[in-house]
């Protein structure tokens, strides 16, 4: 089974000799996601909730970008040990990290990343078609609703070009979560939010096994955005339905 494959560079911590509780004093910078937090002031207390939240973050990008295959293993004690913090911080990044569904975790057996079945990622299109359809029937598409879809159009053209499965997946998750929101329904914001993670995995699976993927999405979405500001809504809803399906 594959092991997570964890780069230095990802997280860097250096701990001064003395700690508060669940505080710990940093000193030196904190790199995260290839971002450096340049400490001012000297020092900076950073709690276990916040270290967990950034080793989320980081565990949560190598996952959705493909870095952490699924079935990867994520040892609490290797992960501990490399990261330079506590088991207790990565055993909270963990189980976010199962809330979320992007991991499984069974009693005596160390964390692993999902595998998703074919039926999994049904399921899940079958739940984001319902809210995208919603989301299309509730947003009135004016000019600046569809200049925010074009705009991301141009970001999407630009990362089929370059071939970079992450890179456009990323985009391609920010047009549907613009999509979304742009109907101004926070409790369908808030169900398509919690979809998310899951919706962006199965992506990069499905992207993954057929990379040519990127150019028919990307295809679907520009014929999506001239139905919607010709206000064809009837043909907007069978792009929808045809592209998630």
């Amino acid at each position: 089974m594959h092991r997570l494959n964890i780069s230095r560079q990802s997280l860097q911590e250096e701990q001064c000799r003395h700690s508060n509780g669940n505080n710990v004093i940093i000193k030196e910078p904190i790199i995260l996601k290839g971002l450096e937090y340049m400490l001012a002031d000297g020092e900076k207390v950073f709690t276990r909730s916040t270290l967990s939240t950034r080793l989320y973050d980081v565990l949560k990008d190598k996952i959705l970008h493909g870095d952490a295959p699924q079935g990867s293993i994520l040892d609490e004690t290797l992960l501990s040990k490399y990261y330079e913090v506590s088991r207790n911080v990565v055993r909270d990044a963990l189980l976010k990290l199962t809330d979320t569904g992007l991991v499984v975790k069974e009693p005596h057996k160390p964390a692993v990343v999902r595998t998703f079945t074919d039926k999994d990622i049904c399921d899940i299109f079958d739940v984001r078609l319902a809210l995208e359809l919603l989301a299309i029937k509730k947003t009135t598409f004016d000019e600046s609703n569809i200049a925010k879809l074009e705009s991301i159009l141009a970001l999407e053209r630009k990362a089929v070009e370059e071939g970079i499965i992450k890179n456009y997946v990323d985009i391609d998750n920010y047009f549907h979560v613009t999509l979304v929101g742009l109907s101004g329904n926070e409790t369908l914001v808030d169900l398509f939010q919690r979809l998310r993670d899951q919706i962006q995995l199965a992506r990069v699976v499905m992207t993954t096994r057929r990379p040519q993927r990127m150019e028919e999405a990307h295809d679907d979405h520009k014929a999506l955005v001239l139905a919607l500001s010709g206000r064809e809504m009837e043909r907007a809803e069978d792009i929808v339905e045809r592209h998630i399906d």
